[in-house]
């Protein structure tokens, strides 16, 4: 009975288990069943537990804010993603140039570009979590404090507090700044550093876009 699950991010420990789409709320819905190109559908009916005192209203008003926070968390991973692929590519140019004519002047200029993007990502995310257990030793970050909120505002039947809001709103704030910054990186920075290489001969790095 849940939605489709916010985007993961490969490798993020702390966020692997926080990942589940939102509840259905209480409706009528459609199944369909396709077999040898024939679709055989039904409707069904999702009822609210009797004894929850929370009204239609206040379940579509929580199913709503979990919606969006699977959106956001899904939006902030794949910017993560995106990040992380043009920073290899990068540090793979470095890489392959070492030890040849280009390759001081190819390392100069990945220098601040690679710098600037793992500012970023450690603004979103901590690539240092590697077991649960790494999550006491190191802070987190805002992509796992998005990702902790749905259980709040899942753990009654009841529409959101004023506070989930409040937290959605400043952790929404947080990330599109940094996002913002992905954005400088990807348009100014990283266009920069492929006039270079391409004057060398070499290909252009290109941001892969998400699945």
């Amino acid at each position: 009975m849940r939605y489709p699950d916010a985007t993961a991010l490969p490798g993020d420990v702390a966020t692997e288990r926080s990942l589940a789409g939102p509840l259905a709320p209480p409706g009528t819905y459609r199944v369909e069943l396709t077999v040898d190109e024939q679709t055989f559908s039904e409707s069904f009916e999702v009822r609210k537990d009797p004894r929850v005192a929370a009204t239609q209203d206040d379940l579509e008003e929580q199913f709503g804010l979990l919606v969006q926070i699977r959106e956001k968390l899904s939006e902030t991973h794949e910017a993560i993603a995106e990040l992380r692929d043009v920073r290899a590519q990068i540090e793979e140019w470095v890489r392959r140039t070492e030890g040849r004519p280009e390759g001081a002047a190819v390392t100069d200029a990945a220098r601040p570009v690679t710098e600037k993007l793992a500012a970023i990502e450690q603004e979103l995310v901590e690539p240092r979590i590697t077991t649960q257990l790494d999550m006491v030793h190191f802070p987190t970050r805002l992509n796992a404090k998005l990702a902790a909120l749905p259980s709040v505002i899942a753990s009654a039947d009841a529409a959101p507090t004023r506070q989930s809001y409040d937290v959605f709103a400043d952790l929404s704030a947080r990330i599109d700044q940094q996002i913002e910054r992905w954005r400088d990186a990807r348009e100014v920075d990283v266009p920069g550093f492929n006039t270079l290489i391409r004057d060398v001969g070499l290909p252009a790095v290109l941001p892969k876009a998400p699945d």
